[in-house]
């Protein structure tokens, strides 16, 4: 396996409001049938600085705003004059950047659609003063697939503490690298997630499932393991998932709640099944959270067999709040709970087919066993 390559040098980028977005328009036919020029259009946060544009430009144009964005528009005739108007706006506010990867595009449509000759283009090129957002370079990475800019993008969420982000990121960079190549040539994903900590939460699913490398550093580094309540849990996602924890020696808690899901996305007995089996063998994880699930009655019994299956299992406490569960089954899980003294809460709360007696036979056994 090839050595992670050093850490890439850190990324920096210009304030969002100082940031003028220039883009070329090309002539399209509005609803009403009237036929729009070519154009350019300004967009900034940063009313100001396009009004000044405006005043150096001497021409209306038709500033307006939506979501807290500014923008402008102009005929792309009128290129040349416009361009020169932010060379003017940066003499005299240097800290005005022009984003890069659009500019380089707006200005390559200016001369190929022959707004502005060659020389014109080049010399714009060398005076404007370009640069980089944090949105713009992500949007730029997405856009080229660029496996260094995503590790980039990795290390400066992480020197952010935008954990989410970092890891959001190092999933994109093993998207872009491809089946065949370990992400671990790029990056050294033990140290990655030394520094992540000990809990991670708000995690995709969908993301992380095609990036084996980084659910087996997940599975021998990290204590908590949560994923986002919107989380969408597909055959494939819980495969995948299954397989982590299967293999996973350090991960205590799992929390596999949907709370936020479609019905249709959340955790069945159907896909279960690879959850289930890893619990056979696992024997680091403590927490077990299913709350609002779908998992119903099957999707318990596995639960039980597998639990039952592994003389090393340290589960401690189920939450199978309101998954679907009936009578017959929570009987069942009753007199598991008696039998398996290592297991100290089992949370049956709003399974509206189990009995409020049985519920509280749950409670009484918890609370005595919580006491110890």
């Amino acid at each position: 396996m090839a050595a992670a390559s050093p850490p890439c040098s850190p990324l920096h980028f210009s304030n969002e409001s100082d940031s003028v977005n220039v883009r070329y328009d090309k002539a399209f036919t509005l609803f009403s049938g009237e036929e729009r020029p070519p154009t350019i259009c300004l967009f900034s946060s940063n009313s100001e600085a396009l009004r000044r544009i405006q005043d150096i430009f001497g021409q209306n144009l038709d500033i307006d705003s939506i979501r807290g964005k500014y923008y402008g528009r102009v005929s792309a005739s009128e290129s040349s004059l416009l361009l020169k108007s932010i060379e003017k706006l940066q003499v005299e506010r240097p800290e005005i950047i022009i984003p890069v990867a659009v500019f380089q595009k707006t200005l390559s449509s200016l001369q190929e659609n022959e707004h502005i000759t060659s020389t014109e283009a080049s010399q714009f090129q060398s005076s404007i003063h370009t640069g980089s957002t944090l949105e713009s370079f992500e949007n730029e990475t997405r856009a080229s697939k660029n496996v260094q800019n995503a590790i980039s993008l990795v290390h400066h969420h992480l020197d952010q503490d935008s954990k989410n982000a970092a890891i959001y990121w190092l999933c994109q960079a093993k998207k872009y690298l491809g089946e065949e190549e370990d992400l671990r040539s790029m990056i050294d994903l033990d140290k990655f997630f030394a520094t992540i900590g000990e809990e991670l939460t708000s995690l995709s699913p969908f993301e992380l499932q095609d990036a084996p490398e980084i659910l087996q550093a997940i599975g021998t580094s990290v204590k908590k393991l949560e994923f986002d309540g919107f989380a969408s849990y597909y055959p494939s996602t819980t495969v995948k998932i299954g397989e982590c924890l299967q293999h996973a020696t350090s991960i205590e808690t799992v929390k596999l709640a949907s709370i936020w899901s479609s019905r249709s996305d959340r955790i069945n007995n159907y896909t279960l099944p690879p959850i289930a089996e890893a619990l056979k063998t696992n024997t680091s994880i403590k927490v077990l959270d299913l709350a609002d699930t779908r998992i119903g009655d099957e999707g318990v019994l596995q639960l039980i067999e597998a639990i039952q299956s592994n003389p090393h299992s340290k589960i401690e406490m189920l939450n199978l709040f309101c998954c679907g569960m009936t009578n017959p089954v929570a009987k069942k899980l009753l007199d598991f709970f008696k039998e398996n003294e290592q297991i100290k809460f089992i949370n049956l709360q709003m399974n509206r087919g189990v009995s409020e007696s049985i519920i509280k036979d749950f409670k009484t056994l918890g609370s005595e066993r919580m006491k110890k």
